[in-house]
């Protein structure tokens, strides 16, 4: 018997709709707020370490 997690089931995939009509979100009153409040935030504390280091191509742990 299998795990809870790891039951076979009989759902099907649900159907999706690819299309090239996508409405632009740029100028969106609520994103522009997220985007000033994060840009906010990341000015006052700085942005983390350890992704920074992930960004130059090194792991938080190499300097260990």
């Amino acid at each position: 018997m299998l795990p809870d997690s790891r039951k076979q089931t009989n759902k099907k995939p649900a159907k999706t709709i690819v299309s090239n009509k996508v409405k632009d979100y740029g100028n969106d009153p609520f994103f522009v707020k997220k985007a000033e409040e994060s840009k906010v935030f990341l000015e006052k504390h700085g942005f983390p370490k350890e992704l920074l280091n992930k960004r130059k191509g090194k792991t938080a742990f190499s300097d260990l």
